[in-house]
């Protein structure tokens, strides 16, 4: 049922796609693609489970991969192949996949090799809609992450009154969590695990409040209420420090135009810091229990983890990894320990793929951050530069901690909407600098034209 249910959808969207993005139009399928991901994320080719080690699992294709397929196919022209710097990371990656796949016996579960590279494969493919991308408004963009943020909230408040998923697939699978002291629910929204809904609720944050301060809104509003009370009734803690760093770096260095606008931002913070005063003095301790006393001391066990995964993997297999998605096989095949998957996707990398994929990926997740920020501070005149430049840091810092602490590695979907996001923001950077210079030798050359 859920392969026919997946075809099904990803035809839909093909047609959907040739018949109404067409010409000027079809980049336009970009503002229509982040809904269909928070549709698509629960479909897959597959109803294995993968949390016991040993069982015989079953392909999984995630249907939000097969959405940006559809997208990359619609966008894809002359430019989306041009070689760029990002291939020193791509190129050695895919020639590992490879390797492990054809030349080597070291692939102990095939159906997390192939999610793990289909993962890597989602990624580059946002990489090459980005270049695709000749035109787009990055208002509309961000905008179209309001109705996911909405539909989102919305679910985890259900969630949280039926106790059950609501999900496409497991619709009354239980959100009890058993893994702490005491058990409880925890919402999971579209995302489907409590850890991956967190990660997901801390991006979305970032978003949202970049849509308020570039057009104010209830709209807006509305989405970044429903957010937070979403990320809270998922009580992932890695996501709300997330949230609460961010919102802090935002609300520190935003700068009012007006006076009055500089008061209200003083009695704003003097509200908030009394206010979190209070909290904590009322609600200090029930907020201590449910974060910490009744779930445990997770963040113990996972540095306890961390030193098992160096022991283990990086000391006897520093060069090349283990192999993409191998890590729990291998644990317990080479050393009978039943483990979860590591709760730090740069860890992660380390692990399954060695040293040099290690450097590289460090490089490429730094090098976007670096590239657009030089792209910003060269175009003074780039209309809301102060605001992008501000976004694109705290975006990266949103999701550089969800992704250390939480095992982002098998969250295809906060991986897509991560880079789809950061790519896409980098193209609109370039195609306006490109637009601006056009206009500047238009005006400094007018007979050339």
């Amino acid at each position: 049922m859920n392969i026919l249910i997946t075809f099904s959808f990803f035809f839909c969207t093909m047609l959907g796609a040739t018949l109404f993005f067409k010409g000027k139009y079809r980049e336009q399928a970009i503002y229509v693609s982040v809904p269909l991901l928070f549709l698509a994320f629960n479909l897959s080719l597959s109803s294995g489970v993968y949390r016991i080690v040993g069982e015989n699992l079953k392909n999984y294709i995630n249907t939000a991969t097969l959405v940006i397929i559809a997208l990359c196919l619609i966008l894809f022209n002359r430019n989306s192949l041009k070689i760029s710097w990002e291939y020193i990371y791509f190129i050695p990656l895919f020639a590992q996949c490879i390797y492990f796949y054809c030349f080597t016996s070291d692939i102990y579960n095939l159906p997390n090799f192939i999610r793990q590279t289909l993962n890597y494969f989602s990624i580059y493919l946002c990489f090459v809609i980005g270049k695709s991308i000749k035109k787009v408004s990055l208002e509309a963009f961000f905008n179209s992450f309001n109705v996911l943020a909405i539909f989102n909230g919305v679910l985890g408040i259900a969630q949280m009154i039926t106790k059950k998923t609501l999900l496409i697939g497991n619709f009354n699978s239980s959100i009890l969590y058993t893994e702490g002291v005491v058990n409880g629910n925890r919402a999971v929204g579209i995302a489907g695990s409590n850890n991956s809904a967190g990660n997901l609720a801390a991006l979305l944050f970032v978003i949202i409040i970049f849509n308020l301060v570039w057009h104010k809104s209830w709209y807006s509003f509305i989405a970044l209420v429903l957010n937070v009370v979403f990320a809270i009734l998922t009580q992932t803690r890695i996501g709300l420090l997330a949230i609460a760093i961010t919102f802090l770096i935002i609300f520190i260095d935003y700068k009012p135009k007006t006076r009055n606008g500089s008061l209200i931002k003083q009695i704003l913070f003097s509200m908030l810091a009394i206010l979190g005063v209070i909290v904590l003095i009322v609600l200090g301790d029930k907020i201590i229990n449910i974060l910490f006393t009744s779930r445990g001391n997770t963040a113990g066990e996972r540095f306890i983890q961390y030193g098992i995964a160096w022991r283990t993997a990086i000391e006897n297999h520093p060069l090349m990894g283990i192999g993409p998605g191998q890590w729990r096989s291998f644990l317990y095949g080479f050393y009978q320990l039943v483990d979860i998957p590591i709760h730090s996707q740069y860890l992660n990398f380390f692990v399954e793929n060695g040293v040099f994929i290690f450097i590289l990926n460090i490089i490429f997740n730094f090098g976007i951050l670096l590239s657009c920020i030089k792209k910003l501070n060269r175009f003074i005149n780039l209309p809301g530069r102060r605001n992008l430049r501000l976004f694109v840091y705290t975006f990266f810092m949103a999701n550089l901690i969800v992704s250390n602490f939480n095992p982002n590695q098998i969250y295809t979907l906060n991986n897509i909407i991560y880079y789809l996001v950061i790519f896409v923001t980098e193209a609109y950077i370039n195609n306006t600098n490109l637009r601006l210079l056009e206009e500047e030798n238009m005006n400094e050359h007018p007979t050339n034209y």
